[in-house]
């Protein structure tokens, strides 16, 4: 329901985890794609559907290397080996590229990158918004946030933020859908 590229995506259907089954069945899937979290709190729904003889597939990339293993994934799932391998291609260049304009700047700006802010939240070292934030010429601060459970999202705490503030340039905070 986020998603605007192509522009057919706004015509395709919208389905959420929180439908009933009979939302799902009636569309007929060979194929639902979940995230960890859909399998781990929605497990009836999951079941139901494995019941009906839909094959459901759980992938969530927490790394960038894991986003690359995502799209070959998703590329034996559909049959679309060769644009998967394409598009790890074109998206590795245009990282590459990125990098170039960014390598000259120094100082690097340090950013606390903020990611659940009722909850004092950071991403964890190597997760995809860390990535993007590097490739875009900045350092994290928060390099020693600490994992909580299995996901990319780090605790980091008031008084932790508030003793680097000096280090800190720039707070950028998500707002919105990820």
């Amino acid at each position: 329901r986020h998603d605007s590229h192509p522009p057919a995506v706004r015509q395709k259907p919208v389905f959420s985890y929180h439908d009933g089954l009979e939302r799902f069945l009636a569309a007929a899937p060979d194929l639902v794609l979940i995230r960890p979290m859909i399998d781990r709190g929605y497990a009836a729904l999951i079941q139901g559907l494995e019941r009906n003889g839909i094959t459901v597939v759980s992938l969530q990339p927490a790394a960038i290397d894991d986003m690359y293993a995502y799209w070959r994934t998703l590329g034996r799932l559909t049959g679309r080996q060769a644009r998967a391998e394409a598009q790890i291609v074109a998206f590795r260049q245009a990282v590459d590229a990125f990098q170039a304009l960014t390598r000259h700047i120094d100082p690097r700006p340090r950013v606390y990158f903020e990611a659940i802010h009722k909850r004092m939240k950071t991403f964890t070292p190597g997760s995809m918004p860390i990535f993007a934030l590097e490739a875009a010429g900045g350092t994290n601060v928060a390099a020693d946030a600490q994992r909580v459970r299995d996901t990319n999202i780090a605790f980091y705490g008031n008084e932790r933020l508030l003793s680097r503030g000096p280090e800190i340039d720039v707070h950028l905070a998500q707002r919105g859908t990820m």
